[in-house]
């Protein structure tokens, strides 16, 4: 059964203190249900920093410019979709590499690319099915990347490939669902921290990236930070910064136009103006 909250107080007033009451519940839950995720997420939790050595390997990958919360989907489109693997199967086999500080620039900014990261022998032959599928492939624009939705893109970027070399790296190992929260302590609070104690430990001249592969049996992922070689990660690209002072100033965020689009397909924020509108009236009739 389906309900909004129109429905919920259909035959209340606009300032009842029902109406009031109701909208607190909701927020409550909301709230409850956001902590859960932030826990279950590690957003709680200090991120420990270690010392370990990426495997390197042939990685064959796609890459684009998307928030980094998009990843995921990629991830998910080049294992299940290509190279009909398990989700179990994915751990320290596919990858994503993120180029950027997602803090510094928005979402449609942010490089990154996933692949499969092969180790062995055995596995090249999962290298030549991968590039065989970029025939006949319509290649894609800069402004196919902007404009088009996931779902469409994803299938149309061409595989790459470059070999990553074995290198001293920072490592964190950090919980994750997979879910919206993951992505958002993934962009605010992982990427950032060890870009940071990269940026500070790296060989002197060593571009910083980090790249990290999860498992969806264990809820966990792992992070790296190469600390040597770091051009060999850039796949060919300039380095976070150097890239940034070559991009056009931003657009300025218009929040108003996006909590109204919100408010169409998210019923929490439709609470909220709901909420907001009724308070509206009621100041306006105490002043009259």
């Amino acid at each position: 059964m389906l309900m909004n909250y129109h429905e919920l107080t259909i035959t209340e007033s606009k300032d009842s203190s029902g109406k009031r009451q109701q909208f607190l519940l909701i927020c409550t839950v909301m709230a409850a249900a956001f902590i859960h995720s932030l826990v279950q997420s590690g957003g709680l939790a200090p991120v420990v920093i270690e010392d370990a050595t990426f495997p390197g390997g042939e990685f064959v990958y796609k890459e684009t410019k998307r928030d980094y919360a998009a990843s995921a989907s990629l991830e998910k489109s080049i294992a299940k979709k290509d190279l009909e693997m398990k989700a179990a199967e994915y751990i320290d086999h596919i990858y994503t590499l993120y180029l950027d500080d997602p803090n510094k620039m928005g979402g449609r900014r942010q490089r990154f690319a996933s692949g499969l990261l092969i180790t062995t022998e055995e596995e090249m032959r999962k290298k030549e099915l991968l590039l065989s599928t970029n025939e006949g492939r319509k290649p894609v624009t800069e402004e196919d990347i902007k404009e088009l939705g996931a779902i469409e893109l994803w299938p149309r970027l061409p595989y790459q490939a470059a070999t990553l070399p074995s290198v001293k790296a920072a490592t964190v190992q950090f919980a994750s669902t997979g879910g919206f929260v993951s992505s958002i302590v993934l962009s605010l609070k992982i990427l950032p921290t060890l870009r940071k104690y990269a940026k500070e430990h790296a060989a002197e001249g060593s571009p910083v990236t980090i790249i990290s592969t999860c498992s969806t049996i264990d809820n966990v992922c792992t992070h790296y930070a190469p600390l040597v070689q770091g051009e060999k990660f850039l796949l060919g690209h300039p380095e976070s910064d150097k890239y940034l002072e070559g991009l056009e100033p931003e657009e300025t965020i218009n929040f108003t136009g996006i909590f109204e689009s919100a408010q169409k397909y998210i019923p929490p924020f439709k609470w909220i103006a709901d909420y907001l509108e009724i308070n509206k009236d009621k100041s306006e009739s105490d002043e009259l």
